[in-house]
């Protein structure tokens, strides 16, 4: 009977350590769920976070991609209106031969203009030259005809 009760202590006393293994496995496992589910939570929480940061900057550089196509777009029809209205090499050419022509017909004028700004300084010159031979006529004969009545009212 020792045995017995002894045997019956030793199963009791199993049953209490499986017990007390059981209750610590199972609060063991509580706090292991709760940790896990504390860490899931915030897992589910920092990813949203992250979505929604992401989806933000997404969102920031679509509106600042769109911003600067918008500005490449009007340079480039800025540089189409350029082009539109810039004249081409034929027209510049075209152009060009104008205006040579243009310069060749005043350098002809001018070089007509200063031709007769010479002749007329000549004329200038030869008119006065012819009016310093009347001048010097005029004493002449009104030296001569002086000497003639000096001449005739002394005899």
């Amino acid at each position: 009977m020792q045995e017995k009760e002894l045997l019956t202590s030793i199963e009791k006393l199993f049953d209490t350590k499986i017990d007390a293994v059981k209750n610590l496995l199972s609060q063991a496992v509580e706090d292991l769920d709760k940790r896990f589910n504390t860490n899931t939570s915030l897992v589910a929480s920092q990813t949203i976070a992250l979505r929604d940061a992401a989806q933000k900057a997404t969102d920031i550089q679509a509106i600042a991609l769109e911003k600067r196509l918008s500005a490449m777009n009007e340079f480039r029809a800025t540089l189409q209106d350029q082009a539109i209205n810039f004249y081409t090499r034929q027209e510049h050419e075209v152009f060009a031969k104008g205006l040579e022509q243009s310069f060749k017909s005043i350098d002809s004028d001018l070089r007509i203009l200063r031709e007769a700004r010479a002749e007329i300084a000549g004329l200038a010159k030869a008119s006065q030259l012819y009016l310093t031979f009347i001048l010097a006529l005029v004493g002449a004969v009104s030296g001569i005809v002086g000497l003639i009545l000096r001449i005739t009212n002394v005899g």
